[in-house]
């Protein structure tokens, strides 16, 4: 197993310690699979994606994630806010239905971040049970999960990263429900295949081919 893959723990003190505020590759992350989660919904996914993709991963700019976190936060939010003064006065009726539509999307939203959680998690369990992943054809040793990659397309967030009894490193992408890449990873994943990447630090990542689970 690769030696840039393998992270380290942080030492225990005997008092348990406040919760560190998320890093900046931190929320990063964490908005990249907000926006995903969005897909399907009302909200303008594809365009948020693009607003992700000019953010540096190896140097976030904190005013660029504080605006892509209030845009992503919006959309996720069950009570938006009322409808400006422009677009007329809402009748409780109108504000009733509104409520109504995103309380739905709210909850087609939570349903995608469980689905897709649990959906990654089983093959977490797949993978580590020493079982042969079938879109594989053989066991695999999981390396990493959420690995960051860099690549000239934008940055990839591989769900799974696993060795092969062949020494191969193969990035798995867990979809579920149906779903499938967005134009954006398949770019991502293209490059890979072609080019590699780079994970944050400067260590480089040779080719490396997708596989898609669903699960």
């Amino acid at each position: 197993m690769p030696d840039e893959f393998r992270g380290g723990e942080a030492a225990n003190d005997n008092a348990a310690p406040a919760p560190a505020a998320a890093s900046p590759a931190e929320r990063l992350q964490g908005l990249e699979s907000r926006i995903e989660a969005l897909e399907g919904t009302e909200a303008p996914a594809a365009d948020m994606i693009g607003q992700f993709e000019k953010i540096d991963p190896h140097a976030p700019d904190a005013a660029a994630l504080e605006a892509l976190d209030e845009r992503v936060s919006f959309w996720e939010s069950e009570a938006p806010g009322p409808a400006g003064p422009t677009l007329g006065e809402a009748t409780a009726e109108s504000e009733a239905a509104r409520r109504a539509t995103v309380g739905e999307a709210a909850e087609r939203l939570e349903a995608n971040r469980v689905q897709g959680a649990e959906g990654e998690l089983r093959v977490e369990i797949e993978i580590r049970s020493g079982q042969v992943i079938p879109e594989l054809g053989s066991p695999a040793t999981l390396v990493a999960s959420q690995v960051h990659v860099q690549t000239s397309a934008g940055l990839r967030i591989i769900d799974h990263l696993v060795e092969l009894p062949s020494g191969e490193l193969v990035a798995l992408e867990v979809k579920t429900g149906g779903a499938v890449r967005s134009d954006y990873q398949l770019a991502c994943d293209r490059v890979m295949a072609l080019e590699g990447g780079t994970r944050p630090g400067g260590v480089r990542l040779d080719p490396i081919r997708t596989e898609v689970l669903q699960r």
